[in-house]
Order: C-alpha cells, then sequence, then structure tokens
C-alpha cells in the first residue's frame, strides 16, 4: 500500500507505468495479430521500422528489432564484422553494455566478468572520456576526453583489423563528452575504415533532452542501438538501426530471431514513439532537467561533502566526496526508500536519480525534496 516517486526504473518508464493509450493499443493487438512466425512480418513491424528511422533521422537505415539491449548489442558487433571483414572492437573501459557473452567482451568493468574465463577475442579497451576512478583526482572530464582520444588514435596507428570502436553516446551517471570528441572519433573511423557503433540503449529516447544522443554532436553513426524504455516497460523490445550503405551479404540473416518481427513488441514500440512525440516529453525532459540542475547545484554547494553533481535531461547524478564516500551514498539511498523516492542503486560515490519523462514538476520537486533532506540527515549523522 505505499506509494513511491520511482526515480531508477532501470530506464526503461519513459512514460510511467500502463500509460492507458500504450495498454489499449496491445489490446487491439492482441485481438488482431499477437504473433508471426519467423520469415514473415506484420504490419505493425514495418510502420515501427519506419517511425523509429524517421525519429533517428536515418532514412535509409535497415532496422532490425530485438528483445533486449544485450540482444541488440549482439548484432550490431555480428553486423560490424560482417560488413568490415575484420573481428577487432575498441571499446571503452568504465563502460556497460549488457550481460551476454559478446556484450560482456567488450564491456569495460572488470567485476562484470569475474569468474567468467576468457572472453570474446579481439577486443581493445582504452580509457572512457570522463573522470573515472582510475584517473588522477586533478583530472577534469575534458582532459579525460583529450586523453581517451589520445589512446585511441595510438591503437589505430598500431593495430589493424578493427572492425568497429563502440561507445555510450552519453554514458550513464551522466557523462556527456565535450561536443568535440565524437566527431572526433568519427573521423578516425573514417580515416581508417573502421565502423562507429553507439550504445543509446539506457540514456535515448529523450532521457537526456534528445531523443537520439548521436544528434546533439552533429555525426551520423553507422549502427546505433536503442532499447529499454522502447516498449513502454509492458514489452521487451529493442532495436538496432544499421547505415543502409554498409556492404552487407543480402543472404546474411543478421536478425533472423524468433521474435524479431513480433508484432505485439512492434505495436509496443509504435505506441511508446507516439507518446513520446505527442506529449513532447522529450522537451518536457530539458526543462525540468534545467529545473533540477538548478537544485542540485543549491544542494552542492550548500556542503563541502558534495564532489559534482551532473545533469542531462532527466538523469541526474550526487557524487559525494570524502573517504567515506560511498557509505555515504548508500545511507541516502536507503533513507531515500524509507521516505518514498527510489534512486538507482549507488555505483562507489554516485547516486543516481533516472526520472521518468512523464514526471511533472511539482513530482520532481518533491522527489528532490526528500533526496536534499536525506542528504542532509546523512551528513549530520
Amino acid at each position: 500500500g505505499r506509494r513511491y516517486i520511482d526515480l531508477y526504473g532501470n530506464n526503461c518508464h519513459h512514460i510511467g507505468y500502463r500509460h492507458p493509450r500504450l495498454i489499449e493499443a496491445l489490446r487491439r493487438q492482441l485481438d488482431a495479430v499477437p504473433f508471426v512466425a519467423r520469415g514473415f512480418t506484420s504490419e505493425p513491424s514495418i510502420a515501427f521500422a519506419a517511425m523509429l528511422r524517421q525519429a533517428a533521422d536515418l532514412p535509409d537505415a535497415k532496422v532490425v528489432s530485438a528483445r533486449s539491449g544485450a540482444d541488440a548489442i549482439e548484432i550490431a558487433l555480428a553486423t560490424a564484422r560482417a560488413a568490415s571483414g575484420r573481428y577487432k572492437t575498441i571499446s571503452f573501459y568504465d563502460s556497460y553494455h549488457g550481460r551476454s557473452a559478446g556484450a560482456l567482451s567488450i564491456g569495460g568493468r572488470y567485476q562484470d566478468q569475474l569468474g567468467l574465463g576468457p572472453m570474446l577475442p579481439g577486443n581493445i579497451r582504452i580509457p572512457p572520456y570522463h573522470r573515472h576512478q582510475a584517473a588522477p583526482p586533478a583530472d577534469d572530464h575534458a582532459a579525460c576526453a583529450r586523453l581517451s582520444l589520445q589512446v585511441l588514435r595510438t591503437v589505430f596507428e598500431h593495430e589493424r583489423d578493427i572492425a568497429a570502436v563502440v561507445g555510450e553516446t552519453i554514458r550513464n551517471n551522466p557523462f556527456v563528452p565535450p561536443h568535440w570528441y565524437w566527431p572526433e572519433v568519427r573521423e578516425l573511423c573514417d580515416r581508417h575504415g573502421s565502423l562507429l557503433i553507439l550504445d543509446e540503449i539506457a540514456t535515448g529516447l529523450g532521457k537526456t533532452g534528445s531523443l537520439f544522443n548521436f544528434h546533439r554532436f552533429g555525426i551520423r553513426p553507422d549502427i546505433v542501438c536503442v532499447g529499454k524504455a522502447l516498449g513502454g516497460t509492458l514489452a521487451p523490445l529493442s532495436a538496432v538501426l544499421v547505415n543502409g550503405d554498409l556492404a552487407l551479404d543480402p543472404g546474411l540473416n543478421i536478425g533472423y530471431y524468433t521474435h524479431d518481427k513480433n508484432p505485439f513488441c512492434a505495436q509496443a514500440g509504435l505506441a511508446t514513439l507516439g507518446i513520446i512525440a505527442d506529449e513532447r516529453l522529450v522537451e518536457n525532459a530539458r526543462t525540468l532537467g534545467a529545473h533540477a540542475a538548478c537544485r542540485l547545484d543549491e544542494l552542492r554547494v550548500s556542503t563541502d561533502r558534495i564532489q559534482e553533481v551532473r545533469v542531462a535531461g532527466l538523469m541526474l547524478a550526487i557524487e559525494f566526496a570524502g573517504t567515506d564516500a560511498a557509505a555515504i551514498a548508500e545511507r541516502v539511498y536507503r533513507t531515500c526508500i524509507d521516505a518514498g523516492v527510489i534512486p538507482t542503486f549507488p555505483r562507489g560515490a554516485v547516486l543516481t536519480l533516472s526520472a521518468p519523462l512523464v514526471i511533472t514538476r511539482p513530482e520532481l520537486d518533491s522527489a528532490l525534496d526528500t533526496v536534499a533532506a536525506a542528504v542532509r540527515l546523512t551528513l549530520a549523522s
């Protein structure tokens, strides 16, 4: 019987839970065609692919749908190998792309691979574009981005057979790279004949104030992956958009999965994209994100125990300072839950808040009041 404001949602709850328009669309689909066998397609699947291409402004892209973000990453990796004739990838330390074998192989968090033995061969990791645990405390994000590019150039100079660079356009927590970072990576990929795969599974579809994050950097990826929020929390759905110019064998069935053209899941994607557009939820994320940034900055300047606040739309983070920072973050997390607000479980010293795009300003203010009170209570104890 308790009520919570969910500032976690695993980045899936952009349109909230049980949006009536989505439920009605899925009921209609269940009464029509709920499933098609592999090798066939359906009208919702075709319409969904067309809407996704239009939203991404990639009119010639091929669209493959899948059920999870990890599936999407696997499809992207296979596509890059097939299109390039190469097998190596470059990815980033501290990154996360899912828990399947290929996704874990390119992920950059050591603890995710514990006990699994050798992973997929050919992956090379480089420093990320943001300050991270291994970076000197004095380094800022721009310095880390410059180092990341320097290492990337070195790898390209000394390695061959690199099929793709794989990275999160905006890193969860959230870390937004400098405006020049991805254009530089795009240029290096073009120069060395490698593809650029961007993972927007956790941070895409409006969460950070852009429907697709690569738009804000003025680049065109070869492959982009989206997911999580795409099914509106009611259907498992992800998608891969592949540059139509890539040279792929026509007989290569990259998306030949049992539920690739599932009309029920496609209808969920159609309805979710329509709701995000019609209710102007991306604009809401930008507006309320700017408001949240001001609120969190007021909290930051009120104490010396907050090292940094980071805001990208409705993805917010508070990073605590001090030798006990991780313990503080966890205590704040548990205090928030007791008071009716659910943040993301802390990662180290960072408490992340991921608000749904449908949240109202009074709801957001109420949640931020709770977070601020939890911080003050924890620091005072």
